[in-house]
């Protein structure tokens, strides 16, 4: 006998309002979960970009020292010093400048920042007012422009793929800088036209291009205005006398968790920019060690690892940061820009916190005094951060 389920007997169930919005969250909370990884995961592969970028561009450095008597690549002369740094002497009576090549177009257009000089092959472009293009910085300016932050024009990229936008020069952290930049990357000419230009990534170490002797220690009288004779002597590559723990090229932009875009790279203790040393390895430099190991070195010797007192805007260093390591570096090229070259914050910085207690050399969180807050700000970066 066939049975027939009476229709009254079949029940359908509807999903609740507190189920639907139960999974909407759980739906939410995985979105978020899977977007936060994702964006970490993009930052860490940018990140190992940059290294792999920073390690073909220490080849180029390698190459180009070979190529130049054993010196490191700068746009200036070693005879600049015989004018003072001044363009107007140096372009009247002693000889034709450099001139700063970016490169020529697919149409044949040669693009450049010129200097004039009667000493030049006629016609003779440009003028003085690009003269701090050949600068590997301007001291006291309002945004410290010269040569250390144009590494990808001819004089080097010829070293490296002949090519301005070549992808090398990138960070792909660094986004904005990136994206402008990344339109070119395929583009097969030397040079791309395009306003403004769209500078490397990657800032060499100003202080490392200057003679020793523009940054001197605090207790020799500090920063000397480049205007003597031996002022702009070219350094060798091989002449760093800490390798290890000299930078050469490092992010000029805080790339890795930065909350905005477009932040320098010692606009933050928590910073962490890829870094490439005289001696051919990358890493990364924290800001808190570098910070650290300044006002170590300033307990010890009374000389800190960056000049304090070189002419700047806005306040004290680079941009008026905690930090000014690379930029200004005490000594130059015969500096350090950390103490050695553990990886992160250790046993060695509470020792140095724990000798200021009560002190103000080591103020972590800025309150006025070294005490708990500043335990706690380097606990909270304690080891290392790779």
């Amino acid at each position: 006998m066939i049975k027939f389920i009476p229709v009254s007997r079949i029940f359908y169930r509807g999903i609740t309002l507190i189920e639907t919005i139960v999974a909407c969250a759980c739906v939410a909370l995985i979105l978020t979960l899977l977007s936060g990884a994702a964006m970490m995961l993009r930052r860490e592969t940018g990140e190992q970009v940059s290294k792999a970028n920073m390690t073909a561009l220490h080849q180029s450095h390698v190459a180009y020292a070979e190529s130049n008597s054993g010196k490191q690549w700068c746009a200036h002369l070693d005879n600049f010093g015989l004018a003072g740094g001044n363009c107007s002497t140096y372009t009247s009576q002693i000889q034709c400048p450099p001139q700063q090549i970016l490169g020529s177009t697919a149409d044949g257009e040669l693009w450049g920042y010129w200097v004039s000089s009667s000493y030049c092959p006629s016609p003779s472009l440009g003028s003085c007012g690009n003269w701090s293009t050949l600068l590997p910085n301007s001291f006291g300016s309002s945004d410290w422009f010269g040569s250390a932050q144009m590494i990808n024009v001819r004089s080097f990229h010829n070293y490296l793929g002949g090519r301005f936008y070549d992808s090398r020069f990138y960070a792909p952290n660094d986004t904005t800088v990136y994206n402008a930049a990344a339109v070119h990357f395929n583009n097969p000419a030397e040079y791309v036209f395009s306003t403004p230009v769209t500078w490397s990534s990657y800032f060499m170490s100003a202080a490392a291009m200057w003679s020793p002797e523009v940054l001197r220690p605090a207790t020799s009288g500090g920063y000397q205005a480049p205007t003597f004779p031996s002022a702009f002597t070219r350094q060798s590559l091989a002449s760093a006398a800490y390798p290890e723990l000299k930078t050469l090229m490092f992010e000029k932009n805080w790339n890795q968790g930065a909350p905005t875009p477009n932040r320098r790279y010692n606009e933050s203790l928590v910073s962490r920019p890829v870094t490439l040393f005289y001696d051919g390895h990358v890493a990364n430099i924290p800001n808190m060690v570098a910070y650290i190991d300044d006002k170590r070195s300033t307990i010890q010797s009374g000389n800190g690892l960056w000049c304090r007192n070189a002419p700047s805007i806005g306040g004290i260093g680079y941009y008026g940061g905690r930090t000014s390591h690379s930029v200004l570096t005490t000594s130059g090229i015969l500096g350090r820009d950390v103490l050695d070259t553990r990886c992160g914050i250790g046993g060695v910085d509470l020792s140095a916190l724990l000798a200021d207690w009560g002190g103000t050399t080591i103020d972590l969180s800025q309150d006025g005094v070294v005490s708990g807050p500043d335990i706690t700000t380097l606990l909270s970066n304690w080891g290392c951060p790779e």
